[in-house]
């Protein structure tokens, strides 16, 4: 299944935390190998970078290389973030909206795993808008409908993830 991998800290030198990075990032690609993305949030947004490439060929590519630096440069003090290799399950992943992070009404997520249940969720929320085939893509999709009716974040993450999806998950 798909390797997910955080980091929150002060920020460090640029060089030393873009190290750490690609060497978290090679350690998650034994778990998913087709695709890799990383979410960076710093101190005014959050800035997604994936390609359908495994993490080894993503961290090689200019344009990777100059995202990540660009990004690190702008840290002020505070850094978080979390990187994905995917293992395909749901979703081709030449398609971008179906890699990860996935980005739903600004709402971030990586999930590892299969909801097993997506197809219906997305029938109970008529109002709900699939872009991607992705089933990831329902857990903000859920919890953004359930904000925007005025639940707290904690009753939205609870009905969202303790009642609506079932999850089927390989633990090796």
């Amino acid at each position: 299944m798909c390797g997910i991998f955080g980091l929150i800290g002060k920020k460090q030198d640029k060089d030393k935390t873009i190290r750490d990075i690609h060497k978290l990032f090679k350690l998650s690609e034994s778990r998913g190998k087709e695709a890799a993305g990383i979410a960076l949030c710093t101190q005014s947004k959050i800035s997604i970078y994936k390609d359908a490439l495994s993490a080894s060929e993503m961290l090689k590519t200019e344009k990777y290389q100059d995202f990540i630096k660009h990004e690190i440069s702008s840290t002020i003090d505070h850094l978080a973030l979390i990187g994905h290799a995917r293992l395909v399950t749901n979703g081709f992943q030449a398609i971008g909206l179906n890699n990860q992070p996935v980005n739903k009404n600004g709402i971030v997520i990586v999930h590892n795993g299969i909801i097993v249940n997506d197809k219906a969720l997305w029938q109970q929320y008529p109002t709900l808008v699939r872009n991607a085939q992705v089933d990831t893509e329902i857990i903000p999709a859920i919890l953004n409908e359930l904000l925007e009716k005025g639940h707290s974040l904690s009753a939205a993450l609870y009905k969202t993830f303790g009642k609506y999806l079932l999850v089927f998950l390989w633990i090796n």
